[in-house]
C-alpha cells in the first residue's frame, strides 16, 4: 500500500461523522503499511494521534478509544523502526502532560500497553522518571485491571533490565509490603522469572524477605515459590547456605507438595550449579 492510501486512512480516523467500526478499522490497517511507508509519514500519524488526545482534553470522552488504539498501533509499528522510539515516547510524554486526560481509564491502559512495546526495544527508556511515575501511580491508587497491566509493563522493564529494580523498589515494596494484595502472587512469580535470570538484580529483595521472616513456614507460599527458582552463584556461600536452610525445612514439612516439589529441586539446583 502506498503512501497516498495511508494519509486517506489518517482522514478517516480524524473523520467523527465516521462510524466507530469504520475508524478503529483505519487504525487497526496502519499496521499493515510497510515501514518504508511508515517511517516519512511518521510526523503525519504523531498529528493525529495529537488530536485526538486535544479531542479528549476538550471533554470529547468518546476519542479516548481512537487514541488510545491508534497509541498502541504506534507502539507496535515502532519496533519495526527502533531509531524513531526515544523521539515519539518524547512526543508522547509531551501530549500527556499538555492533555492529561489522556491518562485515565482505557487510555493509561493504552500507554502501559505502549510502554510495554518501547522499554522490550529501547532500555534506557526503563529509567525514565515519567514512565516510572506512571508506573508507581498506577500500582499504587490505580483500578484492578490497571494496576494488574502496570504490573505487566514493570515486568517487561526489569526483565529486559535486570539491575533496573533498584530503580524500582519504591514500586514493589508497595506490593511486596501486604500479602493480601491481590498482585502479591503475579508480581513475586514476575521476581522469579528474573531471580532465575539474575539473582544480583532480586538480591535487595531477598535480603528484606530475610530480614522479615524467621520461620520458614510463615513465608507465604509466592516468596517460596521466589526462593526456590533463585539461581544463586556458587560464590555466594551465604545466601546459598541460609537459602538451602529455608529449602530443606521447607521439603520437610510443608503442607503444600508442589512447594516442596519446587524447594527439592531448587536445592539441587544449587549443588550442581557453578
Amino acid at each position: 500500500m502506498s503512501g497516498i492510501e495511508l494519509m486517506r486512512s489518517l482522514e478517516r480516523i480524524m473523520n467523527k461523522n465516521m462510524g466507530r467500526e469504520k475508524r478503529l478499522k483505519n487504525i487497526m490497517s496502519i499496521r499493515t503499511f510497510e515501514p518504508t511507508i511508515i517511517e516519512p509519514n511518521l510526523k503525519m500519524i504523531l498529528r493525529v494521534l495529537a488530536e485526538l488526545a486535544k479531542r479528549v482534553e476538550a471533554g470529547d470522552v468518546e476519542e479516548l478509544e481512537f487514541f488510545g488504539v491508534l497509541l498502541i498501533q504506534v507502539a507496535r509499528l515502532l519496533e519495526l523502526l527502533p531509531k524513531h522510539i526515544k523521539k515519539v515516547f518524547d512526543f508522547i510524554k509531551l501530549i500527556m502532560k499538555n492533555y492529561p486526560k489522556v491518562l485515565s481509564g482505557f487510555g493509561l491502559a493504552s500507554v502501559l500497553v505502549a510502554f510495554k512495546h518501547f522499554f522490550s526495544k529501547e532500555y534506557e527508556l526503563v529509567f525514565d522518571d515519567d514512565a516510572k511515575l506512571i508506573i508507581k501511580d498506577t500500582i499504587s491508587d490505580g483500578a484492578k485491571n490497571l494496576r494488574k497491566r502496570a504490573l505487566d509493563t514493570l515486568f517487561i522493564a526489569l526483565w529486559n533490565v535486570p539491575w533496573a529494580v533498584n530503580e524500582y523498589l519504591d514500586i514493589i515494596k508497595i506490593i511486596m509490603v501486604n500479602p493480601e494484595d491481590p498482585l502479591y502472587d503475579v508480581m513475586f512469580d514476575y521476581l522469579s522469572l528474573i531471580g532465575r535470570k539474575n539473582f544480583y538484580a532480586v538480591r535487595p529483595i531477598v535480603n528484606a524477605i530475610l530480614e522479615k521472616y524467621e520461620k520458614p513456614l510463615e513465608i507465604p507460599d509466592a516468596v517460596l515459590r521466589f526462593f526456590s527458582n533463585l539461581t544463586i552463584p556458587i560464590r555466594e556461600l551465604e545466601y546459598l547456605d541460609r537459602i538451602n536452610k529455608i529449602l530443606e525445612e521447607v521439603v520437610i514439612k510443608h503442607k503444600n507438595i508442589d512447594i516442596r516439589s519446587m524447594a527439592l529441586i531448587n536445592i539441587a539446583n544449587n549443588i550442581k550449579h557453578p
